[in-house]
């Protein structure tokens, strides 16, 4: 994970921070992710997150994933389920204190307003 720190947090945590993502305010009643939550996961897209929960239907066990950047693993699970995965126990993990995680359907939203933005 990146070292950089701002005021003793990670930089994107200082970000997250910023821009109100611990807010009520980050997923409204309908579960949709606010703009600026959405804006936050891009500008951190290149930290490493380790992704968890992903049940790999064929073989009848949890999927062993390695850590990989934060925007490929929202393509990941935004798109899992087409691949055989049930991703319903799924989170992005972000490894760092106080950072939020993201759950699949957060991450479907983010891939459908960013797409290929993500993985760049």
């Amino acid at each position: 994970m990146k070292e950089e720190t701002v005021a003793g947090m990670h930089r994107a945590s200082a970000y997250w921070v910023a821009v109100g993502f611990f807010s009520s305010n980050r997923v409204n009643s309908r579960g949709v992710m606010s703009d600026e939550a959405m804006a936050a996961v891009l500008a951190s897209r290149d930290d490493e997150v380790q992704v968890l929960g992903v049940f790999d239907a064929a073989n009848k066990k949890e999927a062993a994933l390695e850590l990989r950047r934060l925007g490929e693993a929202v393509h990941f699970l935004a798109n899992a389920s087409v691949l055989g995965y049930d991703v319903r126990s799924a989170i992005i993990f972000h490894g760092v204190a106080g950072a939020p995680n993201l759950r699949a359907k957060q991450c479907e939203q983010l891939w459908a307003k960013h797409g290929a933005l993500l993985v760049k």
